[in-house]
């Protein structure tokens, strides 16, 4: 059974007077995605865009520059 057809049959599971609630948090968990990828696109894109992105620093060497032992 796929996880979508195991959400719906949970879904006729919930009692009616509890089926508001259980709406609003699948829209919430749906909204708070969506703005969250809206966010890193964003912040992605700004960053593109950006002619001064300075230098890049390979992990080891940042790690080894903030005395983190990896």
């Amino acid at each position: 059974m796929s996880q979508r057809e195991q959400l719906m049959k949970i879904a006729d599971l919930i009692p009616e007077e509890q089926a508001a609630r259980a709406l609003l948090l699948l829209y919430r968990f749906l909204y708070e995605e969506a703005a969250d990828d809206a966010f890193c696109i964003t912040l992605n894109d700004a960053f593109v865009d950006n002619p001064d992105k300075g230098e890049l620093i390979d992990f080891n060497d940042l790690c080894t520059e903030l005395g983190i032992v990896v």
